[in-house]
């Protein structure tokens, strides 16, 4: 067994399938050494179990532009779309690395690069999340290959992911919802309308067609699972908007764009509604801003105030879970004031009526033992002492 010592520490230096394999073992006893050598022998056989010839291992750059292939095919354009952003970042750090010299410790080099790299669009670093999202593609090009028969250890299975901060969730009050679509008008009001009555997120809203809309409910396309493809129940206000939008189409889709340009020819549909929004935010909620994708935040938490089944809001949201779901319920900043104001004006009644029973008890010692009803409470707090001892000495008060 290739062991040698150096230092303190006995370091091994051997080839296996063409590649030269040199570091310490961390061990001070020349026996533990060979095992531990052993063990990464094995380990390293295993990792390319299936994989006849060191030539044949691909780089990880390679599988992940294969990755890609298959995921154009299986899954959702938006996702393939995320998948290729983070793909950009792991060949940007892993450069030409063989998939079978990426190892957890390399792992967690990759997430310390990415997390110190600065946004596009501003002086700051990347959130936790963006670079937990490039882990789960790392992950999932070694889920990848192992379907393909390519047996693989996946790095990345005992990477512990970044803490993400809580997402930022706003959720509308009423007056503020009422005032946005006061202020809205053409595209951007009906878009709003349906936002807020049916919970659809923003692509899904832009992109219904006249085939799209049925009797008495609209038909989403969904952007992420299969469970996001339903046929959500459409409110009075909501039914008007598609009826109208249906008969005035030119091109069969309800937010047609109406000077297409070179981009948007093989689409026929609006895009984004962004300028127009950040110019009513500008003008009208520049100390309270939201971004559109805040409506749906706002329709989910609603449907929980009016006691909405969990079960029966993943489904109009189009969650493929509960779990999911359960993100979008945030009290309004209104009902967590009002549940305060209550719990204090309740501490505040206790001790109203604590002194009040004391002033009583000092001014008629007779009524130490009695005990009121609650109504008899409530007119009591309404009342000053002389008027409360007055009443008792006129009503049935039980010594």
């Amino acid at each position: 067994m290739a062991v040698v010592k150096r230092s303190k520490f006995w370091s091994y230096d051997f080839e296996l399938f063409g590649r030269r394999y040199v570091g310490s073992t961390k061990r001070t006893n020349r026996k533990d050494a060979e095992n531990a050598v052993s063990a990464l022998r094995l380990r390293i056989l295993n990792s390319v179990q299936g994989v006849p010839k060191h030539s044949d291992i691909p780089r990880l750059s390679e599988l992940a532009d294969r990755f890609i292939g298959w995921a154009e095919v299986n899954l959702s354009p938006a996702t393939v779309v995320l998948h290729k952003v983070n793909v950009a970042s792991l060949k940007k750090f892993f450069g030409g690395r063989l998939v079978t010299e990426i190892d957890a410790e390399s792992v967690e080099k990759f997430k310390v690069w990415r997390a110190s790299q600065k946004r596009k669009d501003a002086d700051r670093n990347i959130t936790a999340a963006t670079v937990n999202r490039a882990l789960t593609t790392l992950k999932r090009i070694y889920s990848y290959a192992d379907s393909i028969d390519l047996a693989l250890r996946n790095p990345v299975r005992r990477v512990k992911y970044l803490k993400e901060s809580p997402g930022r969730m706003r959720v509308l009050t009423m007056e503020e919802s009422d005032k946005y679509l006061e202020k809205t008008k053409g595209d951007l009001h009906d878009f709003a309308v349906i936002a807020l009555d049916t919970g659809a997120r923003p692509d899904e809203i832009l992109s219904l067609h006249v085939e799209d809309v049925r009797q008495g409910e609209a038909h989403f396309h969904g952007t992420k699972t299969e469970k996001s493809v339903r046929d959500i129940p459409t409110t009075p206000a909501v039914r008007d908007i598609l009826g109208r939008r249906v008969k005035e189409s030119p091109n069969g889709f309800l937010f047609p764009v109406r000077r297409p340009k070179t981009k948007n020819i093989g689409v026929g549909h609006i895009g984004s509604l962004k300028k127009a929004h950040e110019a009513v935010i500008k003008k009208h909620f520049k100390d309270s801003p939201f971004v559109l994708y805040d409506l749906r935040h706002t329709f989910a938490t609603r449907q929980v105030q009016l006691g909405t089944e969990l079960t029966v809001l993943s489904a109009l949201m189009g969650h493929s879970n509960i779990t999911t779901t359960m993100r979008y319920i945030h009290p309004a900043r209104q009902q967590k004031v009002e549940a305060i104001e209550r719990m204090s004006q309740l501490a505040d009644v206790a001790t109203r009526f604590k002194k009040l029973l004391e002033e009583l008890e000092a001014a008629m010692p007779e009524i130490r033992n009695w005990h009121p009803s609650p109504a008899e409470t409530t007119q009591a707090l309404g009342l000053d002492v002389e008027a409360a001892r007055q009443r008792l000495l006129e009503s049935t008060v039980r010594p």
